[in-house]
């Protein structure tokens, strides 16, 4: 079975797109929102994941992200807050020492990261 990203290529290039705009564009939403610093990004990431669970229902052939909570719940709650916790307390605490440029930079090119280091191949 081909999946989604694998049979419209142009639709993986496209939300990689959307994805390097989302992250460039970070600060101008802080500056509306009034909100800066972990928050910000902490919030946006419980929100985008949240919206990204519910649009991955409407579309046909997705994976099934309920049924591994069904099963590993409690397990995967632990890896999560545990892992993600300490992912983002380092992150931000290596931001306090960084440049703008530096933090522009990285920011912006992290869905490029994710992209290439997915372990996804599209054969």
């Amino acid at each position: 079975m081909t999946g989604l990203w694998h049979k419209y290529a142009w639709l993986a290039y496209a939300a990689l797109l959307g994805g390097v705009l989302g992250q460039a564009s970070v600060e101008f939403f802080s500056v509306l929102a009034q909100v800066e610093g972990p928050e910000l990004a902490i919030w946006r990431t419980i929100l985008g994941g949240v919206g990204l669970a519910v649009i991955t229902q409407f579309i046909p052939g997705q994976r099934d992200f309920i049924a591994p909570f069904r099963t590993h719940g409690v397990r995967l709650l632990v890896i999560s807050l545990s892992g993600v916790t300490l992912a983002f307390y380092l992150f931000h605490h290596g931001l306090d020492f960084a440049t703008p440029a530096q933090v522009a930079t990285l920011h912006t090119t992290i869905p490029v990261f994710v992209t290439f280091f997915s372990g996804s191949s599209p054969d």
